[in-house]
């Protein structure tokens, strides 16, 4: 009897797992600037209003874009979050405790959100590559600059910040707190009825400080990006040739539901766990670096600094060069693991490793 509750358990959550990724996770209510989006692996589109976004989504804008979207009933929360120009992100809902939790996912620039509670215990949070800020309140911003540094601002309510060291880090409204690269988080001094206007000033101080010295911030990502691009490609080799990656797209694409009991969909599970498995680290590391050199090459390409050399004989110019020969298949590898990943977890009963609790790339970001 107990067996055939458990089994009847698993099914009803995968039941509820699937109802949450089909849905809608929010729309666009507004938009300036350059805007796009990425679908499962696919290639970028341009964004409109009411355009509905969904779990798993990668949303950009460019450095005059703005997002504004309005919260689905799905997330159990209502409000709006904002894209601000230059960020990318990943949107994504699932389940923590039994209820929704929605994740933001801030590989570049700054995102903020109000918002509050319908019903239940809905959570928020956002990631960064060393940090996990949790919303407790209803107002709140998180910006990574591409310094490597991490600025947690409340103007409502409070945010809960884990450091990725161990600390949870309570901040309040009117406060801001401050981390650069590995480093310890600090409270900032911030004026509270001036918050807004604080954010500003950091976000515009980071860029002046990368403008001074812009080979410092080319140089680190250039190492970076040439350690970690070839390993991440040839991780990603099984994966893209993977016959049951093509089985779960075929069948996602036609809308067919997979059944997590299946003794198949088990074996099937098994198969592509390893590639996924392998893929995990390197591509939460890579993905972080090549959005970060994108939004420099945007930056600085065409500008004295490509003459610079980064080494002798190999100049920011040439780097810019390999980087656009190696971008397209690169964000399309990236696109794919997250689109198998989702797939694993409309086959998963949520305790799959795979899919639990935050991953930060530490000191070795």
């Amino acid at each position: 009897m107990k067996h055939g509750l458990a089994l009847f358990a698993l099914f009803a959550l995968s039941q509820v797992l699937w109802g949450l990724d089909s849905q809608i996770v929010g729309k666009i209510q507004y938009t300036e600037g350059k805007v796009s989006y990425a679908r499962e692996g696919g290639d970028s589109k341009d964004l409109d209003l009411g355009f509905s976004v969904r779990d798993g989504d990668l949303l950009k804008t460019g450095a005059d874009g703005r997002i504004v979207i309005t919260l689905d009933k799905s997330t159990g929360m209502s409000g709006s979050v904002t894209l601000n120009p230059s960020t990318s992100l990943y949107l994504d809902l699932g389940l923590f405790r039994g209820s929704p939790r929605t994740s933001l996912d801030l590989l570049m620039g700054s995102v903020g959100a109000k918002v509050k509670k319908l019903a239940g215990s809905p959570t928020m949070q956002v990631q960064t590559s060393t940090t996990v800020a949790g919303v407790r309140g209803t107002e709140f911003e998180v910006a990574v600059s591409l310094n490597d540094a991490v600025l947690v601002t409340c103007s409502e309510g409070e945010v809960s910040w884990d450091d990725g060291q161990g600390s949870a880090l309570p901040v309040a409204a009117g406060k801001a707190v401050e981390k650069r690269g590995a480093g310890k988080a600090t409270y900032l001094d911030a004026d509270p009825a001036a918050i807004a206007e604080f954010r500003a000033r950091w976000m515009e101080g980071e860029l002046s400080a990368l403008k001074v010295n812009p080979l410092k911030a080319i140089a680190a990502y250039e190492a970076r990006y040439a350690r970690l691009s070839d390993s991440f490609q040839r991780a990603a080799e099984p994966l893209a040739g993977s016959p049951v990656l093509r089985k779960w797209m075929d069948e996602d694409r036609a809308g067919r539901k997979p059944r997590v009991l299946d003794p198949a969909v088990m074996r099937e599970k098994k198969e592509i766990f390893t590639s996924l498995k392998a893929l995990r680290k390197d591509i939460f590391l890579f993905e972080r670096v090549y959005v970060r050199v994108a939004e420099l090459e945007e930056l600085l390409k065409g500008s004295p600094a490509e003459a610079y050399e980064l080494r002798k004989g190999y100049t920011v110019g040439d780097f810019f060069k390999r980087f656009e020969r190696e971008k397209t298949i690169l964000s399309r590898r990236i696109g794919l693991f997250h689109y198998a990943l989702k797939l694993y977890a409309q086959r998963d009963d949520g305790g799959s490793e795979l899919l639990q609790g935050s991953f930060f790339a530490g000191s070795d970001f």
